[in-house]
């Protein structure tokens, strides 16, 4: 259980970068 929610955490962290760096290219 314990593994599978850093997992998810971890994946979140992911994808809130992906978009962050997205958004950044977009208002460049």
């Amino acid at each position: 259980m314990k593994n599978t929610s850093y997992y998810q955490l971890n994946l979140l962290g992911n994808v809130i970068g992906f978009v962050l760096s997205t958004t950044n290219r977009l208002y460049i």
